[in-house]
Parts: structure tokens; C-alpha cells; sequence
């Protein structure tokens, strides 16, 4: 009974996550993992876990927020920056959610809209410097899940993913902090 609540609950995740991203799931497929499933990518520990279970509601949050940038930016480097940050969003959560899946983890999303309510109400002139510290505390955050997911984590294909992680979002931030000094 447990690993089916378990399995309903995480396609429903999936479901939800997916039609978030723009996915389509009309059909939610088999509720196994795909028989290409590598050893390599099934085995893993806790930590795998751990970081991918942080990561989904970060990623989430930052597409969110690049969302709000096309009505409120008139910067065209942050509007172009908020765009390449929430197109590589979707196929990021989408992969986390994958994983979750074929390791049978329980995963109900939660949602935050703290920091979207405060985008909403700054005037259009304090909107890119909030919008951009924002996300740099984000990718400072995620940047912090995905060290640890490498010092401790098992899985060799969501160990390269914490690592692309580090990558893009430091490369992210130095983009952020020119544009905040601008």
C-alpha cells in the first residue's frame, strides 16, 4: 500500500511539475522506471536524495521569478538574462523529477510565494536590482545543495548534474553582479 501511495504521489508531482514547465502528460506512462535505467543511475544514497529533493522547489522559484521580468524590465540584458535562467528551468526540474520517479521517493511540491510577493510590489525602478540580488541568493543557495551533493552523493549522473549546476549559476552570478554595478 505504502509504495503505491508512494508511486501515485510522485507521478502526481511529476504531473504537476511538468504541466507547470509546459510539458505534456496526458498520459503519465508506466509507474516503473524505463527498463533503460543504468545501474548507474539507479544506485544512490541519501544525499542524491537530499539534493534533489532541495532542488526542485529552488528551480521552481527561479522560473517563477524570471517570469515577472518580462512586464517589469525595461533592462534588455536582464530581460534576455531572466530568459536564458527560466528556459533552463524546466528540463532541469523535469530530470530531478525523473530521478525521483525511478527511485520510488515520495515528492509533494511546495510552493513559496514570499519573494514573488515582494517583486510585485517594488516600483518598476527598484525591480531589476531586487529581481537580481534575489536570484543571486537563489543560485548562492542552490550553488551550496549542489557542493555538498558532490562531496557526498553516489549517483554518477546526479553528481555531473550537481556539477553543472555549480558552473552555470556561478557563471550566472558574475553576469548578475556586472549588471547590479551597472
Amino acid at each position: 500500500m505504502r509504495k503505491s501511495l508512494v508511486a501515485a504521489t510522485t507521478v502526481l508531482a511529476f504531473a504537476v511539475l511538468a504541466t507547470a514547465c509546459g510539458g505534456d502528460v496526458s498520459s503519465p506512462g508506466p509507474q516503473r522506471p524505463p527498463s533503460s535505467v543504468t545501474a548507474a543511475e539507479g544506485d544512490h544514497n541519501e544525499r542524491d536524495v537530499t539534493f534533489v529533493r532541495q532542488l526542485v522547489p529552488h528551480l521552481s522559484e527561479v522560473r517563477d521569478l524570471a517570469k515577472l521580468v518580462p512586464s517589469r524590465s525595461t533592462n534588455p540584458a536582464v530581460r534576455d538574462l531572466a530568459a536564458r535562467i527560466g528556459r533552463s528551468q524546466n528540463p532541469d526540474m523535469q530530470q530531478l523529477m525523473r530521478w525521483l520517479f525511478m527511485w520510488g521517493v515520495e515528492y509533494v511540491p511546495e510552493t513559496d510565494n514570499k519573494a514573488i510577493q515582494q517583486l510585485q510590489q517594488v516600483d518598476d525602478a527598484q525591480f531589476d536590482r531586487m529581481w537580481t540580488q534575489m536570484t543571486v541568493d537563489r543560485h548562492e543557495r542552490a550553488i551550496a545543495v549542489a557542493k555538498a551533493e558532490l562531496e557526498n552523493g553516489r549517483n554518477p549522473a546526479v553528481r555531473q548534474f550537481a556539477r553543472k549546476i555549480v558552473d552555470t549559476r556561478q557563471a550566472e552570478i558574475v553576469e548578475m553582479r556586472k549588471l547590479m554595478r551597472s
